[in-house]
């Protein structure tokens, strides 16, 4: 068991819905640990036990937020490199306007 004392931490946490309704959470810096519920506040109730229960268990993977992206899967497989550079174009437009 690992020993906590945790007095505040930030996790990113990814929520998504399902085809049923339900609110699906996610927590990439802990192994395994999710939540789902109806609502949204049910859902952040949850997901603070959850944490809770699994930082008992393990220690977070140090991770830090960058972007969310949804990520379309079209056609054959030989379509996938050229999507990842168009999104790496556009990131170096973003980057590049950013700095004008």
């Amino acid at each position: 068991m690992v020993e906590q004392t945790l007095q505040h931490e930030v996790f990113t946490v990814l929520i998504e819905q399902d085809e049923d309704g339900y609110y699906v959470a996610t927590v990439p810096a802990l192994k395994s640990c999710y939540t789902q519920a109806r609502t949204l506040p049910e859902l952040y109730g949850r997901l603070q036990e959850v944490i809770e229960l699994c930082l008992e268990e393990e220690e977070p993977t140090p991770m830090k937020f960058v972007a969310v992206h949804q990520f379309e899967l079209t056609g054959n497989t030989r379509n996938y490199a050229t999507i990842a550079d168009n999104y790496r174009r556009a990131d170096d437009r973003v980057s590049h306007a950013s700095r004008i």
